[in-house]
């Protein structure tokens, strides 16, 4: 199985989300702020159609310790 990606997508493993995630996956998917959310076996992707609503997203998940990016990579 695969997740879409297009516009703006956060994707994270769902290893880290079950890790790191207030109520793992299910916590996770009732908090998504839109219908986009996307999962298979490995990641979990949410979708913005504008930049500043997935950057609160972003800021959301740093704010519960996720690691969004870390030198070059995310």
């Amino acid at each position: 199985m695969a997740v879409l990606i297009e516009a703006f997508s956060v994707v994270v493993p769902n290893e880290t989300i079950e890790e790191k995630y207030p109520g793992g996956m299910k916590g996770y998917w009732m908090d998504c702020p839109n219908r986009s959310f996307c999962s298979d076996e490995y990641v979990t992707r949410v979708g913005f159609r504008e930049y500043p609503w997935m950057m609160r997203f972003v800021k959301h998940l740093e704010d519960l310790g996720f690691t969004v990016e870390h030198g070059d990579e995310f």
